[in-house]
């Protein structure tokens, strides 16, 4: 998962499975499962929000006095967000129906500030 190009088939595994260990990149498992589905609600035409995604990302995983620093935002938009959303919109038939709705269940809690742990 170091690789900014990853094979499709990898990426699949740990979004179903969670990135954790030494494909979490050193970032909170929890944090990766959320920037995971806000680059697929990218990826999957879901409408969100984003900067309300990542001022709440900002509170939740780093540091809320950093809110309007550009580079903890360009971390959590580049690095999370936008890292995933790439890899996701080339894996043919990702957005599937079960995957949408996922998606649509987690957004506006995202947008709110509150983020699943399941990690």
């Amino acid at each position: 998962m170091t690789k900014f190009d990853v094979a499709s088939e990898a990426y699949v595994y740990h979004y179903e499975n969670g990135f954790t260990g030494e494909d979490a990149m050193s970032w909170d498992p929890n944090l990766q499962f959320a920037w995971s589905r806000a680059g697929a609600a990218k990826t999957c035409d879901v409408a969100f929000d984003k900067e309300k995604v990542i001022d709440g990302l900002i509170e939740e995983y780093g540091d809320p006095s950093l809110k309007e620093d550009f580079m903890e935002r360009f971390k959590h938009d580049m690095n999370g967000i936008e890292f995933h959303h790439l890899q996701s919109k080339k894996i043919e038939g990702f957005c599937t129906a079960e995957r949408i709705k996922e998606v649509k269940s987690l957004i506006s809690d995202f947008e709110a500030g509150k983020f699943p742990k399941p990690f």
